[in-house]
């Protein structure tokens, strides 16, 4: 018999934190004071979390973007079912420009689900 385990999120700030920042630079929201940016986070929050549905994929989301929505690991496309394409390149460029973080994020997914293997 199988005991069901509570759900585990993994949360990804720091990799939020700069696809936050490429979304303001590339949308030109990014507010300088001299040469030094003044940051303004949009509430981005990155994740995945166990027990999850294939196909292997990360969440984001921003309340203050009104933003959230699913991208596969392998390939970075939005499989989410109301899908808002307003993000989804910046999204896959960030991720094919920052490959480590794309990485990172997959591990997370199959420790916290390896019924999906690697």
């Amino acid at each position: 018999m199988e005991i069901n385990q509570p759900q585990q999120f993994i949360d990804f700030d720091n990799i939020a934190y700069f696809l936050d920042f490429h979304i303001q630079i590339k949308n030109h929201e990014m507010m300088t004071k001299g040469f030094v940016p003044s940051n303004i986070r949009k509430n981005l929050r990155i994740y995945v979390h166990s027990n999850d549905h294939g196909p292997a994929h990360f969440h984001i989301e921003s309340t203050q973007r009104k933003f959230e929505q699913k991208f596969t690991i392998n390939g970075i496309e939005n499989i989410s079912k109301d899908k808002d394409r307003r993000f989804d390149d910046y999204v896959k460029n960030f991720f094919e420009d920052n490959s480590i973080y794309l990485e990172k994020i997959s591990g997370e997914f199959y420790r916290l689900n390896p019924k999906f293997g690697i």
